[in-house]
């Protein structure tokens, strides 16, 4: 089943497709295979569905139709002082988009790993005891040229500290 990528749809599940991903790595000389299709395919809703959820909380303005399955295309975005179309998604997300799936066929998983939380033993030894911890495990992966990319539209992260205030 082909990726949906019509902007705004309830049933689309990616920004683009793996031709637009495969001309995106050309251009930055990378590859990433279109056939056969089923990993290429969904290598691209995995990119998809990371960068909603990664990015989601600090996307600006608000999605155009409640309906619609993905974070983009939005309304009230500005970019280096211009209102954005509603009815399109910026290059920078279609870029991210590309990145991400990039890294996703060459190594599937790479983007939402399960990971285990905590340190790791990296050694044992026996004669003397010699036991090597690992470092802690990160429990988000940042990409960096992604965050590049998208670093001009994306607002602040929300702090882990804030809280809603109630009065009793």
């Amino acid at each position: 089943m082909s990726v949906i990528t019509t902007p705004g749809a309830a049933d689309a599940d990616a920004y683009g497709d793996p031709a637009t991903v495969a001309a995106y790595a050309v251009k930055f000389g990378k590859t990433f295979a279109t056939s056969p299709a089923a990993p290429a395919e969904a290598a691209c809703r995995e990119a998809t569905r990371w960068l909603d959820a990664t990015y989601r909380a600090r996307f600006p303005g608000c999605v155009t139709n409640s309906d619609q399955a993905l974070e983009w295309p939005r309304r009230g975005v500005c970019y280096r002082g211009a209102v954005l179309p509603s009815d399109t998604i910026p290059q920078q997300i279609l870029d991210a988009f590309c990145e991400a799936a990039i890294r996703e066929l060459a190594t599937p998983g790479t983007l939402a790993p399960d990971i285990e939380a905590g340190a790791s033993i990296s050694e044992i030894a026996a004669g003397s005891v010699d036991i090597k911890y690992g470092g802690p495990v990160r429990l988000n992966a940042t990409f960096q040229q992604i965050e590049g990319i998208l670093s001009g539209l994306l607002g602040s992260a929300p702090s882990p500290y804030s809280a809603k205030a109630a009065r009793a």
